[in-house]
């Protein structure tokens, strides 16, 4: 459902992004969040984790 299926360059190679491709998801309830694919050594460390995650959800009613 989320993930492109069509190959990316040669038949039978699959589907995998590229860095600079603009990744983007999109919810009626959540609204969309858009990315850039970069290399991690390149991106800042991830510090929300899942706990502050259900707490904002649930501060959204949304769970």
């Amino acid at each position: 459902m989320f993930v492109p299926s069509q190959d990316r360059a040669e038949t039978g190679g699959g589907f995998a992004h590229r860095l600079g491709d603009r990744v983007s998801i999109a919810s009626a309830a959540l609204g969309t969040r858009a990315n850039v694919v970069r290399l991690s050594s390149d991106c800042p460390p991830w510090s929300y984790g899942s706990g502050r995650l259900m707490h904002d959800l649930a501060g959204a009613g949304l769970i």
